[in-house]
């Protein structure tokens, strides 16, 4: 008798093994093949995503405001400050800024409202700018729309030296044109 409570020990044993290994295989691939599945057609979702080297300093974030708008930003070498940042402004302007090593904006690469693109650069004050692309204002006498190169003035009050393309009314011919300024605001313009 007691041989045979050994075998049936032995026997019960097996059969729970093997009861619990078919379970636990059959759990495993309903859930595990419907979590890959799921994981296959979800979305990933989340306000802010960090990359991180491998000694687990932040090289970039993508981030969405509040406004819903998405902003990607690399940091510095040092990962305290963007060095440059791909974004859309809340009025619907897409841009790309350049940092300095102090991290002030010193370069954009945009696109106006109006759908024209502009580069504008400056120092680390952002004076001096620098702007190239498509104006969007009255600058050195030229009308919105107008395209050129400006060099503005430290305190930007007026441009130093531009030279624009423009198109004249009535007939929409372009014209190019020359101005510069003088440190009292009277300038000089060709043709």
């Amino acid at each position: 008798m007691k041989g045979g409570f050994k075998l049936k020990e032995a026997a019960f044993k097996i059969v729970l093994i093997m009861a619990c290994g078919f379970i636990g295989g059959l759990a495993g691939t309903v859930f595990m093949g419907t979590q890959a599945a799921s994981a296959q057609s979800s979305i990933l979702r989340a306000r802010q995503f960090d990359l991180i080297t491998a000694r687990g300093d932040v090289a970039a974030v993508l981030t969405s405001g509040e406004d819903g708008l998405a902003r990607l930003a690399f940091k510095s070498a040092d990962h305290k400050r963007d060095a440059l940042t791909i974004s859309v402004e809340s009025s619907g302007e897409p841009s790309i800024t350049l940092y300095n090593h102090m991290g002030t904006k010193v370069a954009v690469l945009g696109v106006h409202t109006e759908g024209d693109p502009f580069l504008g650069m400056g120092d680390e004050k952002m004076e001096g700018r620098v702007i190239l692309g498509a104006f969007q204002e009255d600058l050195a006498g030229t009308r919105a729309g107008t395209w050129g190169l400006s060099f503005q003035s430290p305190d930007h009050s007026n441009p130093v030296l531009t030279l624009s393309v423009l198109k004249l009314l009535p007939t929409e011919k372009s014209s190019g044109r020359i101005v510069t300024f003088d440190h009292k605001g009277r300038y000089w313009s060709a043709p």
